[in-house]
């Protein structure tokens, strides 16, 4: 019996993982042989939702990064000049942290 994760569509058989890979032997065998073994959908492991979820976390940074890199010029120009950031500026960036790190929140406490 062929076991598939339906969060990451990963293939087991014996509790090995068959690699999604055309040129693989594996996998070539498990096109061939899923009819007559058999294949059942199983609930993702917790290791593949913490895997899952590390990648969703990694891009939430990249994202919250890409947003407060248009304004990060200003805080280069404090520390050159001395010349304050508009208070706006700080805000919009409090808003943008505080959004990321809510979804990171949410997304860990599952």
């Amino acid at each position: 019996m062929f076991i598939i994760s339906n969060l990451t569509g990963k293939i087991y058989l014996n509790g090995v993982e068959i690699p999604l890979d055309d040129s693989t032997q594996e996998f070539q065998q498990y096109l061939i042989d899923k009819e007559v073994v058999g294949v059942q959908y199983v609930e993702a492991t917790p290791q593949e939702i913490a895997e899952a979820n590390k990648s969703i976390v990694q891009n939430l940074k990249l994202e919250q990064y890409q947003e407060l890199l248009p304004t990060d010029w200003y805080y280069t120009k404090f520390l050159e000049t001395g010349q304050e950031v508009p208070l706006e500026i700080k805000q919009q960036r409090q808003e943008i942290r505080d959004k990321y790190n809510n979804l990171i929140q949410e997304i860990n406490n599952e």
